[in-house]
């Protein structure tokens, strides 16, 4: 993807049911990457919402190549982990 006329590409970790996603894609015009522990809001997100969306550990991104994303969104994903992590 680009910041200068190009489709912009961005993974959204611990998507959810895919709201900010879908919102980022409407209102912005980006492609997207979902990724969530929750196999339930994974599957509800690729059946209503914008992007593409994968039952994933976020903890553990080594499977993505580099320069896959410009962007990474994020919302309250965080809150979920412990202190350690």
């Amino acid at each position: 993807g680009s910041w200068h006329g190009g489709l912009v590409e961005v993974l959204d970790w611990g998507s959810g049911c895919g709201h900010k996603l879908s919102w980022a894609a409407a209102l912005f015009g980006v492609d997207g990457l979902g990724i969530d522990v929750v196999l339930d809001s994974v599957d509800w997100a690729n059946k209503h919402s914008i992007g593409k969306f994968c039952f994933s550990d976020g903890r553990a991104l080594g499977w993505v190549p580099e320069d896959s994303f410009d962007a990474v969104i994020s919302f309250a994903a965080l809150l979920h982990l412990l202190v350690e992590e």
